[in-house]
Order: structure tokens, then sequence, then C-alpha cells
């Protein structure tokens, strides 16, 4: 379940990919299906030409020791949902350009650590105001950098596979 905050930067981010004149499409608001929540991702990741995850806190785990076998239990920290390791990795195997999203004290498990993965992660701060985020420059290029990506897939993607005349090379 998502606070307050949380839900106001989605919906920020949201008006962002509008503002660029893409349509964005999210699970389970717009895209749900009567099947299983993991063929929904399936076919979403399937039908688009790219995807943003944004993982925020969500669960926060206190491990003790009677739940880690015999060793020191970690630091507590938050987790996000399990679909945000799902996701993005069905979207990289897909080829896809992404943008992951990360809030700040979120777990860097998975997918989501950057020194395992071969794109960028950026880090929104939920303590700071939104346009403190939306207007730096380094979201702004990757951002700008993702939308080009996604225009691109999808000329390549839409474009008639037959030629019709010498001006549509």
């Amino acid at each position: 379940m998502l606070n307050t905050t949380q839900t106001r930067f989605l919906n920020r981010l949201i008006d962002e990919i509008e503002r660029a004149l893409l349509f964005p499409r999210t699970l389970p608001d717009t895209e749900q299906y009567l099947n299983k929540t993991i063929t929904s991702v399936r076919r979403m990741i399937l039908s688009s030409y790219g995807l943003i995850a944004v993982n925020m806190q969500q669960v926060f785990a206190n491990y003790t020791m009677t739940n880690i076998p015999g060793g020191t239990p970690p630091p507590t920290s938050w987790e996000g949902t399990p679909f945000l390791q799902i996701e993005p990795s069905m979207g990289y195997q897909r080829g896809l350009p992404l943008l992951l999203i990360k809030e700040s004290g979120v777990d860097s498990i998975g997918v989501w650590n950057p020194s395992v993965v071969p794109f960028f992660i950026i880090e929104w701060d939920s303590l700071k105001p939104f346009d403190e985020f939306f207007n730096r420059v380094e979201w702004r290029e990757i951002f700008q950098n993702w939308v080009a990506q996604v225009r691109n897939g999808y000329f390549i993607q839409t474009q008639p596979s037959y030629r019709y005349g010498p001006d549509d090379l």
C-alpha cells in the first residue's frame, strides 16, 4: 500500500510521461486482466515500447535472530514489492528501454543493485519536494534519453516492412 507522498509522486511521474506525449499504462490500474498478475505483467511487457519501474518503500523488514539461521541479522530495511524484480527483468529480457527509480532507503537487491545491472538507477528522496527531483538535470537527461529510446523502438516496430517508393528510405 502506497502512502500519500508516494501516490503523489506516481501521479507527477505520470504527468511527466504524458507531457512527453507518451501514454503510460499501469498494473493494476489500467491493464489488469482476469488472469494471474504475472500473466498480466507478461502481456503488458510484450505489448510495450518502454518500461519505468518505481521501487518504493513497502514493507519494513525487521529481522530477528529467530528467523536468521545461525547468524547475525542484517540491519532493518525497507523492501519493495516482489514484482519490482520481475517486471524490470522481463523488460530487460525483451530489450525494452528501462528507467528505474528507487525511493531512498529501499534495499538495493536484485535488479535494484547498481553494481549488478547494466543500466542506471536514479534515486528519489521522498523527504524532499518533488520539484527538486523533477528539475534535476540528471532526471531530465535520463528521462529524455528514455523517451527517445521508446519513440525509436515504436518507430522501428511499427514502420511497414515494405517500402513503397524512393521517398520512403
